[in-house]
């Protein structure tokens, strides 16, 4: 999981600066599926999600203007990190980071007892 947020050259930044204000004055941010304060953690999630798109669009020369698909993921992705963050920080999941540096995530006992 992000926990920070990644840095990328200055105009990848610039862009991603300007995306998330546009997609902030929208409240995406603000939306139900995302856990109550976990509002940062969906930006960082978006931050690092959307610029690792645009890092290789700078790299490869071309513009860096995200397109649907990819701004559509990054948007769902950055919603399910957030939820995730909630659920590990209050000890329902846990999480490893296997061989192939994925995390992979289990229910706790915590989590199962909620569940039932």
């Amino acid at each position: 999981m992000y926990k920070e947020k990644m840095v990328f050259p200055q105009p990848v930044e610039d862009y991603l600066t300007e995306l998330i204000n546009a997609i902030d004055g929208l409240d995406f941010f603000k939306s139900p599926e995302i856990p109550e304060g976990y509002e940062n953690n969906a930006k960082v999630h978006f931050w690092n999600l959307s610029g690792e798109f645009v890092l290789n669009k700078f790299i490869d020369g071309n513009d860096l203007l995200l397109n649907d698909v990819e701004l559509e993921d990054s948007l769902n992705r950055s919603i399910i990190g957030a939820c995730l963050d909630s659920l590990l920080d209050q000890g329902m999941i846990n999480t490893i980071e296997n061989e192939e540096g994925e995390n992979v995530f289990w229910i706790t006992d915590k989590g199962k007892e909620i569940i039932k």
